[in-house]
């Protein structure tokens, strides 16, 4: 009578299949230390606080070049003091830097270039602009998509800065306290997803590839001998 489970073949084959994966090194760094390196980079990577970069747009009124050394314009004295040069812009020019800390909620970094209307209009269909400003009656105004909540939250923050003159900090929030929990990081999903994915591709590739190719090449553990009708 035949045996439905035959352990000693069952645990000959596993030792054969555990000798043939560990004597390739490719296999030991794919299939251990890749995984344990991509989970290690990955979950450092996303759990520190991202900065935030946006793209503003500053367009000077008809005639009006915004020149740094007219004191009468709240964004060229803006531009001058309290931002630094940039990277070359879409267009050839540098555009400006501004980084506004926060310890608690990570810092934004906004990208301040001048244009025109008509092109700064343009690259805010196209989704490359945040907001666009200008200036009148020495106020500054802010043209943005109320529906874009990355709009809205760089309008907050501006607002804030250019409503304080001389202060290029939001002020401390005593009351917001980060909160952490556990199970809701991102490393906290991404090793259990590896591991279930491992799991899932050995069972469904690895050993019933190798079972395939030991029966394509005639391959039996052996049974003390016999054969088993």
């Amino acid at each position: 009578m035949n045996k439905w489970i035959r352990y000693q073949q069952l645990w000959q084959l596993l030792m054969a299949h555990f000798k043939d994966l560990v004597r390739e090194p490719a296999v030991l760094f794919w299939g251990i230390v890749f995984p344990i390196l991509m989970s290690l980079g990955l979950g450092f990577a996303f759990t520190q606080k991202a900065e935030m970069v946006r793209d503003i747009a500053i367009v000077s009124p008809a005639g009006d070049s915004l020149k740094q050394s007219d004191s009468s314009h709240l964004l060229a004295d803006f531009l001058q003091k309290y931002t630094t040069p940039g990277g070359p812009a879409r267009d050839g020019s540098v555009y400006r830097i501004f980084t506004l800390k926060n310890e608690k909620m990570g810092n934004t970094i906004f990208h301040f270039q001048k244009m025109e209307w008509n092109t700064a209009m343009i690259l805010l269909k196209r989704g490359n602009l945040n907001l666009i400003l200008d200036e009148k009656d020495s106020l500054v105004r802010y043209h943005f998509d109320p529906l874009n909540p990355d709009a809205q939250l760089s309008y907050l923050k501006l607002m804030q800065i250019f409503g304080r003159p001389g202060q290029m900090t939001l002020p401390e929030q005593a009351n917001i306290k980060p909160l952490t929990v556990k199970g809701t990081r991102y490393i906290d999903f991404l090793v259990p997803g590896l591991i279930a994915m491992g799991f899932m591709m050995s069972c469904m590739w690895g050993i019933s590839y190798g079972i395939i190719d030991n029966r394509a090449k005639k391959f039996a553990p052996p049974d003390g001998g016999h054969t088993h009708a």
